[in-house]
């Protein structure tokens, strides 16, 4: 079976091998999770969406010392951001 079909088996499905998380720029994603169940583990595997493309920048780099001037020159310079680098290859 192709990977992209396996929410199509209800078998899967009846036993809760999906969960449903809502990401805000992408909506709400079916998720596969582990193939097994522990007694005492979590209930839910994916607590929250992965993060956005540089969603965390400014607490990182704050946390590695740099001054909020250091981050902006970054931002600026096109060094960190929240989009995905343009390519310049011809």
């Amino acid at each position: 079976m192709q990977p992209h079909r396996q929410t199509e088996l209800a078998q899967l499905t009846f036993r809760g091998f999906f969960e449903v998380v809502d990401h805000p720029v992408n909506g709400p994603a079916r998720l596969s999770t582990v193939p097994m169940r522990l007694s005492g583990g979590p209930c839910r595997f994916h607590t929250r969406p992965a993060p956005l493309l540089g969603q965390h920048n400014h607490e990182v780099l704050a946390e590695l010392g740099l001054t909020d001037s250091q981050i902006a020159e970054l931002e600026a310079d096109g060094v960190i951001g929240r989009a995905p680098a343009m390519s310049t290859v011809t």
